[in-house]
């Protein structure tokens, strides 16, 4: 199955405190390769999850949206995911109907 990895930090001490997106993506590459999953894409950034648009993080689900087949959604803990009830229900839906 493929894989997209998502890393994102919001604030500065989430970079310094154990959080930076090297260190995400450290650990989402090693959870990928021990559940024998093909990374297709990783996505990277520093985007709020409640000011703005949410660009990059639209990017994903777009990818996820298009995809023909299941595709695994690989982040550390699900606040770097999502934050808001909309996006909640969005990643629910995929999950039920195997598009994520």
């Amino acid at each position: 199955m493929k894989a997209i990895i998502l890393a994102r930090v919001s604030t500065e001490e989430q970079i310094t405190d154990g959080q930076s997106i090297p260190a995400q993506l450290a650990r989402a590459r090693e959870y990928a390769f021990k559940k024998g999953l093909q990374t297709a894409s990783e996505y990277q950034f520093d985007e709020s999850s409640t000011k703005d648009k949410r660009k990059k993080f639209e990017a994903v689900i777009s990818e996820i949206q298009k995809s023909k087949e299941p595709i695994a959604l690989i982040v550390e803990t699900v606040d770097r995911l999502q934050r808001s009830f909309k996006e909640s229900v969005d990643v629910g839906r995929f999950a039920k109907d195997g598009a994520g």
